[in-house]
């Protein structure tokens, strides 16, 4: 199973695909789309779109799961952002055949056991969980891409509750707690 993960923003839109093996979880993709260059934002939308249909062409991803806009105090900025979700789901519409929608503390509490987590909390149990190498450490500094990876993790988690183990399966709520039970499954 594919998953295309994607953090919605004006400014970097976070892009990321997870595969799951068997128990194992791979990063495929990991992207932050730097949109804060454009002025226009149709021309803003336009390079969402053409980025997301090269990679779905690309990975060829299952699902989408992508974080719900937050509720903000601003109409103009929640409408931008709502046209950016709207291109990101329409685009994907053509390769996926499920859309999951997250909100933020459903997928902080999902990656970290923790709703109220940081983003760079988020972005280290990220790291952790999929033991992503160092030579991607550079990307992976961008919280963007590594929210639009925990909402790829999110869809993983909440999509099959039982997660293996080695020498069976054990039940788990998160990935925290997970590693809790399982601490010879993390490396470093």
């Amino acid at each position: 199973m594919r998953v295309i993960g994607i953090d919605p923003g004006t400014l970097a839109l976070g892009i990321s695909v997870v595969e799951r093996k068997a128990s194992a979880l791979n990063l495929l993709h990991l992207q932050t789309l730097w949109l804060k260059k454009y002025e226009d934002p149709l021309l803003k939308l336009s390079t969402v779109s053409r980025a997301l249909h090269i990679i779905c062409k690309t990975y060829k991803p299952d699902t989408l799961a992508i974080e719900m806009p937050f509720f903000g105090k601003n109409a103009q900025v929640m409408l931008k952002l709502g046209r950016v979700q709207g291109v990101c789901i329409g685009t994907c519409l053509d390769y996926v055949s499920k859309v999951a929608e997250y909100a933020p503390r459903k997928i902080k509490k999902s990656v970290t056991g923790n709703g109220n987590a940081s983003k760079e909390q988020v972005a280290y149990m990220v790291r952790k969980t999929l033991r992503i190498p160092e030579s991607l450490e550079k990307t992976t500094e961008e919280t963007d891409a590594t929210d639009a990876t925990a909402a790829a993790i999110t869809y993983l988690l909440e999509s099959e509750r039982t997660i293996p183990s080695g020498n069976g399966s054990k039940k788990s709520n998160g990935w925290k707690e997970f590693l809790d039970k399982n601490p010879d499954r993390i490396h470093s």
